[in-house]
């Protein structure tokens, strides 16, 4: 069970409120001057008896009342019990013999199934049905398997689809792959020990990247040094800042050393040395950032963390270090992008979990709690 807002719960705490003041009624007695109580003696007895109970319950009733308050206050989820989710794949028969349909067999659980988008839906493992010249008529069909979701593998778009327009039994989401593709290595590199080839699927739809391991590489390597004046350390905490970061996600190894490197990085007022690859503080007032070679950065005198933000600071550097490097692979080193790597299927943990709130069902006990204390105290009144 969890809680939208648990900052309430502290209110539990209220529920020493009614305890102390019941253990603190019991010990006050006021002291009444009365006659003879030969002849009332044993009425007491049995009304003191009737009474006790009754104050007991009134005082767990009243505990109860609060805690349900505090409960409702911070409304409690319950979670429901996982129910399975099964999900149909439609698979168009153009991605017979394709990688990517291997792929997605690969990926399939006990709970999921996957059939030809062709006439009465034919089980994946089953001969490859011809292509069928109405594609509305195909999908206009009703899936016999139940499902919760009906994914679509096509690389049809709507208005390519043959036929007269029919609506659909069943909401489908549709998903798109190359059937015709290219492969190749776009480069290979060392880093971390470990040894990687990038291996490229493209066509002119969706570009893929996917890592090998391999036996030999070399490391993309660049090594920079900084020299900074105090006025301009907040240039070398963001150009460490975006360094690190490349360095966690790129390919690239880059490595600070105290002497020249491949490229210097310049942040003082002074005059900045002759270098070939040079990233410096600029005199003028220019914008945040210029390229006045591809290897001469010029830096505008008023950058701050929120320029490098804006101006997107990492992959600018992983665009000059890349080029310098690698020239030719500097273009795939900016096209791999996680969101290219290693195509996800829509193939989920087969369960959904669900979150019910518990306050309506917190409000009726409540509710009966309350009426079942207002006639006990009533009751009690009354004696």
């Amino acid at each position: 069970m969890t809680f939208l807002a648990p900052i309430f719960l502290v209110g539990l705490v209220a529920l020493l409120v009614p305890i102390v003041i019941h253990l603190w009624s019991k010990n006050t007695r006021t002291s009444v001057g009365f006659g003879s109580l030969r002849f009332l003696r044993e009425t007491e007895t049995r009304t003191m008896r009737s009474i006790m109970p009754n104050q007991l319950w009134l005082l767990l009733l009243r505990l109860l009342l609060l805690t349900l308050l505090v409960l409702l206050l911070a409304r409690p989820l319950f979670e429901e019990k996982p129910r399975e989710l099964k999900t149909l794949y439609l698979i168009d028969t153009r991605y017979a013999n394709t990688p990517f349909l291997a792929q997605l067999i690969d990926t399939l659980s006990d709970q999921n199934d996957a059939r030809w988008m062709a006439m009465d839906f034919p089980d994946i493992t089953e001969k490859v049905p011809a292509n069928s010249a109405d594609h509305w008529q195909v999908l206009a069909q009703k899936p016999t398997v139940v499902a919760n979701r009906t994914v679509v593998f096509s690389p049809l778009l709507l208005k390519d689809f043959s036929g007269e327009r029919k609506s659909f039994p069943v909401h489908y989401e549709w998903m798109s792959l190359p059937t015709d593709q290219t492969e190749e290595v776009s480069f290979s590199y060392a880093k971390n020990n470990e040894k990687w080839a990038v291996r490229t699927t493209f066509n002119d739809r969706i570009t893929r990247h996917t890592l090998e391991p391999i036996d030999a590489a070399e490391p993309l390597k660049i090594t920079y040094s900084i020299y900074s004046d105090d006025e301009f350390t907040i240039y070398e905490e963001v150009f460490e800042a975006a360094i690190s970061s490349l360095n966690a996600l790129s390919p690239l190894t880059i490595e600070r050393v105290a002497d020249d490197g491949d490229w210097r990085l310049w942040f003082s007022g002074k005059e900045a040395p002759v270098t070939s690859k040079l990233i410096r503080v600029s005199k003028d007032e220019i914008q945040s950032w210029r390229e006045v070679t591809e290897t001469h950065i010029s830096l505008s005198p008023n950058w701050t963390k929120e320029t490098a933000i804006a101006e997107q600071l990492p992959h600018r550097l992983l665009t000059v270090f890349a080029a310098s490097v690698a020239p030719d692979l500097s273009g795939e080193l900016l096209r791999m992008d996680e969101k290219t790597f290693d195509y996800n299927f829509p193939n989920d943990d087969d369960r959904i979990t669900t979150k019910k709130e518990a306050s309506s069902y917190l409000w009726m006990i409540f509710l009966v709690v309350f009426l079942l204390e207002r006639w006990l105290s009533h009751k009690s009144d009354r004696r």
